[in-house]
């Protein structure tokens, strides 16, 4: 027989065991909380920072498209300007006035190697001896100069090449039909070609040989 202290003794070992265990598991379990709860706060971080990615690219996308509809705006202004603020084209009648003084005529063609579809011009180009004039239409934009150039040149690259031994003559205010003045006094015979350039943004726009 068992006595009555040995049992006391089992009885105290088996307490301990189970304090023991149910120690281990509290442990765990909290450890299992603390877990979860990283993992739930690693979530909601992650979803907080997905709302942020969200929220910055809605920001940038309304940024962008406001720039984007600004830069429009900008770019038709630049070109609807110059018509708006234009004077009334000179008439076919006026510029029929000037052919008893005319020395050279010359021709824009739309299809011009340096030409596109808002830089071009067409039409009959009358040279005088203190006048410049058109029949026929440009394309509108703002800063177009006429240039007499030495050789013909039907480029952005190759006017730039023999710019600073041409001669500007004047302003062209009006693209349907123009009358441009001569600046100042020009020996025709020294150039061949002229030129429509827009000044502001280094773009060829025509090109008419005339002799």
């Amino acid at each position: 027989m068992k006595s009555a202290g040995g049992d006391w003794v089992i009885r105290q070992l088996w307490l301990l065991e189970r304090a023991s265990k149910v120690t281990s598991c509290l442990k765990n379990y909290e450890l299992d909380e603390i877990r979860l709860n990283c993992k739930i706060r690693s979530e909601i971080l992650q979803f907080k920072i997905k709302i942020e990615n969200m929220k910055m690219k809605k920001l940038l996308l309304f940024t962008l498209s406001h720039l984007i509809s600004v830069a429009i705006g900008f770019a038709a202004g630049i070109y609807a300007l110059p018509i708006l603020i234009a004077p009334e084209a000179p008439s076919s009648a006026q510029i029929q006035s000037l052919m008893d003084k005319v020395e050279y005529k010359g021709t824009f063609r739309k299809d011009l190697k340096g030409s596109d579809l808002l830089h071009w011009g067409k039409g009959q180009v009358f040279i005088g001896n203190n006048k410049i004039a058109l029949t026929g239409t440009l394309a509108p934009g703002p800063d177009y100069k006429i240039y007499l150039t030495p050789k013909y040149v039907e480029t952005e690259k190759d006017f730039l090449a023999i710019k600073e031994k041409s001669v500007r003559l004047g302003d062209v205010k009006t693209f349907n039909n123009f009358i441009v003045p001569f600046s100042k006094p020009v020996d025709l015979t020294q150039y061949t070609t002229v030129v429509v350039w827009c000044e502001t943004f280094s773009q060829f726009i025509t090109a008419a040989k005339y002799r």
